[in-house]
């Protein structure tokens, strides 16, 4: 009988802790989150190799990433995407891809920032689909515009 009282004490005392643990982790699990993804390297179409992963080896397989910013956007818990854009070796048109699936997330209320850090055509192209683009101050952007010139000769 002894046995059986220690044992209920032991845990009507230790319930409570119990719950308190639970709520702390319920409620840590409602609270917001930020996705944060490392963009750089060789976009590709397949996976390569054995096994899987999203980035591999400097390599970005563009449908995984793409169904994670889908699903990023489908999860209430997720308030923010902030990317940190290094150096891509990627297509037009994979380009065009990430931006629509920022421009969904954007779409479904999530805020996107971009960090970028040597930005070229490519990086620059994708990262004026966020929210926000920072990058250091010491960083030049190394896009190059049209350019034309035009040589007139008087009297010719």
């Amino acid at each position: 009988m002894h046995a059986v009282r220690s044992l209920v004490g032991l845990l009507l005392l230790n319930l409570p802790a119990r719950l308190a643990r639970f709520l702390l982790e319920w409620r840590r699990s409602r609270q917001a989150v930020i996705l944060r993804l490392r963009l750089s390297g060789e976009v590709v179409e397949e996976r390569g190799g054995r096994g899987g992963g999203l980035i591999r080896q400097g390599r970005i397989h563009l449908p995984g990433l793409l169904r994670l910013l889908r699903q990023a956007g489908e999860d209430p818990s997720v308030r923010a995407v902030a990317l940190h854009i290094g150096s891509l070796q990627a297509g037009w048109a994979q380009l065009e891809e990430l931006r629509e699936g920022i421009a969904l997330l954007r779409e479904r209320g999530r805020t996107v920032h971009a960090y970028v850090e040597r930005p070229g055509h490519a990086e620059y192209f994708l990262a004026c689909a966020c929210d926000r683009i920072a990058t250091s101050p010491l960083t030049s952007l190394g896009v190059v515009g049209l350019r034309s010139e035009v040589t007139f000769f008087k009297g010719a």
